[in-house]
């Protein structure tokens, strides 16, 4: 249990340092850019872990949905921090990240992957339609929290 608590507050200090960091270098100059993330709980003990990145001075910017393949791959470590977020492991900044052509959101799915989890191991995905239904249930909570994107 020591250990779990350890990861989660190891996250949220990391989660703090990003948000702190609102600006990255790119070519063309800085780009200011929000974050938000959260988790929603898809259904009963499983929890979707999401983590969105937008430019605020341009509403009409396109939404890009990050799913890592996988399978268990997470997409808001791998594919963001790795791949193409604007900030790398040591929250350096990317010169060419995707933030500068749409706003992005990382969502580890299914369950299990990246910072996702459930209460109780009889909550994991077990087929595709689970994680599928997993992914509308995320898609239906995020929409109405950030209708800008609907």
């Amino acid at each position: 249990m020591k250990f779990v608590a350890a990861i989660f507050a190891t996250t949220f200090l990391f989660f703090g340092i990003c948000h702190s960091q609102d600006t990255v270098q790119t070519p063309n100059g800085k780009l200011k850019y929000d974050e938000d993330w959260g988790y929603v709980t898809v259904r009963q003990n499983a929890h979707t872990f999401w983590w969105l990145m937008t430019v605020k001075s341009d509403p009409t910017r396109p939404l890009i949905l990050w799913l890592q393949g996988g399978p268990g791959s997470d997409s808001t470590g791998f594919g963001n921090i790795e791949e193409l977020g604007p900030k790398d492991i040591n929250l350096q900044d990317r010169n060419n990240t995707w933030l500068q052509v749409a706003d992005l959101v990382f969502v580890d799915n299914p369950v299990g992957a990246g910072f996702s989890y459930v209460d109780s191991n009889s909550a994991f995905t077990t087929n595709v339609k689970q994680i599928g239904q997993d992914l509308m249930a995320w898609a239906k909570a995020f929409f109405k929290k950030h209708p800008e994107y609907q």
